[in-house]
């Protein structure tokens, strides 16, 4: 898929004891679509800037230009539903990161998974001199949490910590309670 597009010539020798024969074959390479991110993105769409997968595409995100995902639940960057059958070529000397999931707001909840980099639905090879990263996982919210109800609204006396949010992006946890008018405690 990086080949240069135009005519190529490929010389094949062959030999068998004293007799030596070479032929030379002229190929025909098609040349790819070519797609150049200069400009920071989030949630890149291939499919969005006009690439439909029918012919080969390569695509170049530059030095210092960085694909990013404002949702764990999506990838960075994907090849949305171009023709499965295309043959991609990634050259990447930026970043691609997916976002880190966000740290749960109640007590004993699981933290979010992280988010994808590249969701590719095609043939692809990647070249890569930049970085690749999916997005980590939150942690979980822990702790101890005592509801005391007083009649007219409930005390909750707890001590504990958020998960802390995965890189990159994710939130950390809070301290919400839910159920609690007034939260006591060391959080």
């Amino acid at each position: 898929v990086f080949e240069n597009g135009g005519d190529h010539f490929v010389t094949v020798f062959a030999s068998c004891g004293e007799h030596s024969i070479a032929k030379t074959v002229k190929i025909e390479v098609q040349m790819c679509d070519q797609v150049v991110i200069a400009n920071h993105q989030v949630n890149y769409d291939l499919q969005s800037s006009g690439i439909t997968g029918d012919n080969c595409v390569v695509v170049t995100i530059e030095e210092n230009v960085g694909i990013r995902s404002a949702d764990a639940d999506l990838p960075a960057f994907t090849t949305g539903s171009i023709n499965p059958a295309c043959n991609i070529g990634i050259v990447n000397k930026g970043y691609v990161f997916g976002k880190g999931g966000n740290g749960p707001q109640l007590m004993g909840q699981n933290g979010q998974n992280g988010g994808t980099a590249f969701e590719l639905n095609c043939k692809a090879e990647v070249r890569n001199t930049g970085m690749i990263y999916g997005g980590g996982g939150a942690g979980l919210t822990v702790g101890a949490l005592q509801s005391i109800n007083l009649g007219v609204f409930t005390v909750c006396i707890a001590v504990g910590a958020g998960g802390g949010g995965g890189m990159p992006d994710g939130l950390g946890g809070g301290s919400t309670q839910g159920s609690c008018g007034t939260v006591i405690g060391i959080w």
